[in-house]
């Protein structure tokens, strides 16, 4: 899901400042300001976290009957319908962010309390302060580049499949045309 992303985060310049939890005895009285701290390390554990739901729960949709496989046998993952963009998890404390991250927005919006709990600690306009702002503008910046990415390849797949013939649309009964008529996607036209 986010690997290319967050590789580009962790190899950028300031990215050892968030690389792992702030220490209580490194930054006196942080948790007494920060509720929910926020670090590099945490949110990869959080996306693989959530990846392994999200495998999971792949694996049981294809392993459970379906209504389009024949004699409802499990339906592999050939007979899913390949326009599918999107998969209901059950909501669980575990998938939850921070533990748990399933898609790009929860991902920009951990990324962001990260920044924005090094703004709110660190006092004036320079040293960690300046570092947070300058990584966090970058990220912004390459997770807006991700997600575009990843909207397009869906869109594309999405537009390939239903190109292909696996796009529903439904053609009038299955028989062929009538006489004067003429299909044309999926709707009859009179001549």
């Amino acid at each position: 899901m986010s690997v290319p992303v967050m590789n580009d985060i962790t190899s950028h310049k300031h990215a050892s400042l968030f690389s792992h939890p702030v220490k209580p005895k490194d930054a006196e009285g942080y948790y007494d300001i920060i509720r929910r701290p926020q670090d590099l390390k945490s949110i990869r554990t959080a996306i693989t976290n959530g990846s392994r739901a999200v495998a999971a729960t792949t694996q049981s949709t294809a392993d459970t009957p379906s209504a389009n496989s024949p004699g409802g046998a499990p339906a592999t993952p050939t007979q899913m319908p390949s326009t599918s963009t999107h998969i209901t998890l059950p909501i669980s404390e575990e998938l939850l962010p921070p533990r748990g991250i399933v898609n790009s927005a929860q991902l920009e919006k951990e990324l962001m309390r990260m920044f924005a709990n090094a703004v709110m600690f660190n006092s004036g306009e320079d040293g960690v302060v300046s570092d947070a702002v300058e990584m966090a503008k970058d990220v912004e910046a390459s997770v807006a580049n991700w997600r575009t990415a990843e909207r397009t390849s869906v869109y594309e797949a999405t537009s390939n499949a239903n190109a292909a013939g696996g796009g529903g649309g439904g053609g009038g009964g299955g028989g062929t045309p009538a006489d004067g008529d003429d299909e044309v996607g999926g709707k009859r036209r009179k001549f």
